[in-house]
């Protein structure tokens, strides 16, 4: 998601020492060379903090920021678990009024790796099955 990030973004820094501390920041640079670290490729990201006086910063300290790369609101959610993708598109298995379950090509949005929007072909109130460990 590092293609994704821009100087001047938002982002919310939890202190590993401070778990119930919370500091607002922006990003200001963004490395420009990758480096592989345990079989991952990383990027360094510099965040200007805003200071708390409440939350002394020591050198050293682990941390964890969110940047929030896209938002969706009052949109018709699904679990991603619960999708099934065939030849780039994705499906789910809709329950109809009978119980009996139909599979259905929807369009997806903005998507966090647990809950997908679903742009087109799921309404609000409508049931979608969960798949069965053979995958159907």
């Amino acid at each position: 998601d590092v293609g994704r990030l821009k100087e001047g973004m938002a982002a919310r820094v939890r202190l590993g020492p401070l778990p119930d501390v919370v500091l607002d920041g922006t990003i200001v640079e963004i490395g420009l060379r990758a480096r592989r670290a345990d079989n991952a490729t990383t990027f360094d990201v510099r965040i200007a903090l805003r200071p708390d006086p409440q939350a002394p910063l020591r050198a050293g300290y682990s941390a964890v920021a969110e940047i929030e790369l896209a938002r969706a609101s009052g949109v018709v959610v699904v679990p991603e678990r619960l999708l099934r993708w065939q030849d780039g598109a994705a499906f789910v298995a809709v329950v109809g009024s009978d119980e009996v379950t139909v599979e259905r090509a929807v369009e997806l949005g903005v998507a966090d790796g647990l809950l997908a929007e679903v742009r087109s072909g799921l309404s609000e109130g409508e049931r979608v099955a969960e798949r069965s460990g053979d995958g159907r």
